[in-house]
């Protein structure tokens, strides 16, 4: 398979992707987290060449010194994308809680990450989103959408004043004038307008509630046999009651991510939540989490490790 080409890969810019990324096993999350996001990064701040330069080149000196630029490349782009997405919080913050669509606009934001930080607004806010990155007279746009709402089929609907616009269901592209946003905003939130509760409430899906003892290596080696996850085969995700949270604290170059150990009737497992250090103080008193169980290769050691990917306090299942 490829995950086993890149696992036993000689070529030496895939050795040095590898070191820089920290990664001794290759898994789906690890590509999907580590190798992936420093490729990508190059294109979205400088130049993808970058990327097919260094898989494809023989001299080891050249790929270990286009790996640490892809690497600093990566940290840049994290450090734009949180700024972003801060600012496009306090952007909701300011607009009318019936909205039903989000159209956030603003100077200066890299093109390059907008669609991520689009994603993000989706993610928290279950409202289709539109981010554009304006540049004087001009902006280039990027949107993702929520179940219910063709997103192509209403920017189609907005044509008249848009420059250019592509994509599908879920998510576009889209060119403007800066002169014609305003109008495109009223438009776009006019499509939503059949969008009803149901469809604007954020909704987690899970494969069953699990308790911490019952996780073990043996269980991640089952659940990684239904691997390769994405559209169409959703990564498993599960849900743990009556934790309490200890040692938490943040991590990350950008102290951005969250990591702590999670207890349950005296028995343990280490956890991190990526992107989760503003919710830190929901980390107190007993908590239930939506998680999925991943490895965690270090230092030649093999450990479970628990992705959290929500939380709330703790309540009884229905």
């Amino acid at each position: 398979t490829g995950l086993s080409l890149l696992e036993m890969s000689r070529r030496p810019g895939v050795v040095a992707l590898k070191e820089v990324a920290g990664v001794d096993q290759v898994s789906c999350g690890s590509v999907g987290f580590r190798l992936a996001p420093r490729l990508n990064a190059a294109g979205r701040l400088e130049d993808a060449a970058l990327g097919v330069e260094l898989l494809l080149g023989t001299e080891k000196d050249r790929c270990d010194a286009i790996a640490d630029q892809l690497d600093s490349c990566n940290r840049e782009r994290q450090q734009i994308e949180q700024e972003t997405c801060d600012a496009a919080v306090k952007l909701v913050a300011d607009l009318p809680d019936e909205r039903r669509t989000l159209v956030l606009a603003q100077q200066g934001w890299h093109p390059g990450v907008i669609g991520i930080v689009a994603s993000r607004m989706v993610e928290r806010y279950a409202r289709p989103a539109v981010l554009i990155a304006l540049e004087g007279e001009s902006g280039k746009g990027s949107a993702r959408s929520v179940a219910g709402f063709h997103l192509y089929k209403a920017l189609q609907s907005c044509s008249e004043y848009l420059d250019a616009f592509g994509g599908h269901a879920f998510a576009a592209g889209l060119s403007l004038a800066t002169a014609r946003l305003e109008d495109f905003v009223v438009a776009f939130e006019a499509k939503a307008a059949a969008l009803d509760e149901e469809a604007l409430t954020p909704l987690l899906q899970h494969d069953g509630e699990v308790r911490l003892d019952e996780l073990d290596i043996a269980l991640l080696n089952e659940i990684e046999r239904l691997a390769p996850f994405g559209a169409g085969n959703a990564e498993p995700a599960f849900i743990a009651t009556g934790l309490r949270a200890q040692q938490v604290r943040l991590i990350g170059s950008d102290q951005s991510h969250l990591a702590c150990t999670l207890r349950q009737d005296g028995f343990s497992h280490a956890a991190i939540g990526f992107g989760m250090a503003r919710r830190r103080e929901e980390f107190e008193g007993e908590i239930d989490i939506l998680f999925t169980p991943q490895r965690n290769d270090w230092k030649g050691r093999t450990t479970l490790q628990l992705r959290i990917r929500d939380i709330r306090p703790s309540q009884s299942l229905p």
